[in-house]
């Protein structure tokens, strides 16, 4: 029998993935039933991707690209990006993965040691503790309010900070709450920690909201923003 690392035993099952699975299975069974586990959307890839990715296929781009995404790729996003969020974004700075998971779990691995902190607003994906601790972290949760859109203020922030905290993670829009976190750093929040800013999608719930990237701030030293 294969006996699996002490790391691997730790980690808690996804209770995204369980609710999915139970959704899934109510459906072959018959029943009427919503699902709001895994967040896949209910229509299909569109013809317009669908064609690029044939298109890309029949071209022979079958090989090996740069461990940080191509050339091309890269400079299109830096220059979207640019635009969009109104900072000067490189391409040097973009590194393209598989999905917001798989960069978290990169950025967690390279930047956290045995005992770091990991600074998390709640409520929050059930993905970022177990991550965190696959590293080596811990997670020091910090509760959002119901009356303040389930964010954490300046306060709640500086008071969290302690001695281990490495990162603190910003998700915004928020999954699941959907709220953002537009004017969070103009309140002058001062931070000893690296920002780590995910965003659920590349496009605000509330349109009438300007979300904005955590590298336009001026007062953000460092800081890493994912774009899903």
């Amino acid at each position: 029998m294969i006996t699996l690392s002490d790391r691997a035993t730790q980690l808690q099952p996804s209770p995204t993935l369980a609710v999915t699975a139970l959704f899934k299975q109510m459906l072959r069974e018959g029943r009427d039933v919503i699902g709001f586990g895994a967040g896949e959307p209910d229509f299909d890839t569109p013809d317009g991707i669908k064609e690029a990715a044939i298109s890309a296929l029949r071209a022979g781009k079958t090989k090996y690209e740069p461990a940080a995404g191509s050339v091309d790729a890269r400079n299109a996003v830096a220059k979207n990006y640019s635009q969009r969020y109104g900072c000067e974004i490189k391409p040097e700075n973009i590194l393209i993965s598989c999905g917001g998971k798989h960069s978290l779990y990169l950025i967690f691995q390279a930047m956290f040691n045995p005992g770091d902190e990991l600074l998390l607003p709640a409520p929050y994906w059930v993905s970022y503790p177990e991550q965190v601790k696959l590293a080596g972290g811990t997670t020091r949760v910090i509760r959002g309010r119901v009356e303040n859109e389930f964010k954490i203020t300046p306060d709640q922030l500086r008071e969290a900070i302690g001695p281990k905290s490495r990162a603190l993670l910003l998700n915004s829009p928020g999954n699941p709450t959907g709220t953002t976190y537009s004017d969070y750093l103009d309140s002058g929040a001062s931070y000893t920690v690296t920002v780590v800013a995910a965003g659920e999608g590349n496009c605000p719930v509330d349109v009438n909201r300007c979300i904005k990237s955590v590298g336009a701030y001026k007062e953000t030293k460092r800081a890493i923003q994912i774009v899903r």
